[in-house]
């Protein structure tokens, strides 16, 4: 990580170039050019250097997505699609299971309907 307060705020500005780059390569032309590992990577430098510099306020690091292409159709699902957002151990993959069985508690949804929303 950079040492001094101005080569932290030129890596935050190469690293949110290269965040917005790989985001429309990946959600808007669909021909990803890094692994998800490797964005995730470049995401997850960016939020510590934002965070330690206190300029996270409207982060491309909490944009979704990116434009939807015309090729695709506009879909209504009868339950909630809910994102793994970014998990790579056990632990954080339990706490986003836990998180989604609140979620879907709180709107009522019972497993017989998630189980005929696949069909």
């Amino acid at each position: 990580m950079p040492k001094s307060p101005e080569n932290k705020k030129k890596r935050i500005e190469k690293l949110r170039t290269l965040v917005a780059y790989h985001q429309r390569k990946y959600h808007e032309e669909d021909t990803p050019e890094i692994s998800d590992e490797a964005y995730d990577s470049l995401v997850r430098e960016l939020q510590e250097l934002e965070g330690a510099t206190d300029e996270s306020v409207n982060s491309i690091t909490t944009a979704v997505g990116g434009t939807a292409s015309d090729a695709f159709s506009k879909v209504k699902h009868r339950v909630r699609q809910w994102s793994l957002s970014n998990v790579f151990t056990l632990a954080e993959l339990e706490d986003w299971e836990a998180r989604l069985r609140r979620h879907l508690a709180a709107e009522d949804v019972t497993d017989y309907q998630l189980e005929h929303a696949r069909t």
